[in-house]
């Protein structure tokens, strides 16, 4: 899931990056702890030695789906956030 381990924030909050500034390692836009992108496990920061929670990734028919997580309608996504400052939107584009 997209948390960090320390305090349970999105991993992009802030500048709405997941990655350092090589693309070599995820990394927390709070606290600035790196991950290991491989294997999620914090080697630098707050939560060093603690990992990211995996979450199971399909490719069906050229697209990449969420395995076992609950997602919200379109029309309900914007009333669990309402009240919070630290939500965007994201989009992920391929390299």
């Amino acid at each position: 899931m997209n948390r960090c381990p320390h305090d349970g924030v999105c991993l992009n909050i802030g500048s709405g990056e997941f990655f350092s500034a090589d693309h070599t390692f995820l990394r927390c836009g709070r606290h600035g702890a790196r991950f290991e992108i491989e294997t999620g496990v914090c080697i630098e920061g707050p939560c060093n030695g603690q990992a990211l929670e995996p979450v199971a990734l399909a490719v069906i028919e050229g697209d990449v789906c969420l395995c076992g997580v609950e997602l919200l309608e379109e029309d309900r996504a914007s009333e669990r956030f309402e009240d919070s400052e630290e939500t965007m939107d994201i989009t992920i584009h391929p390299d």
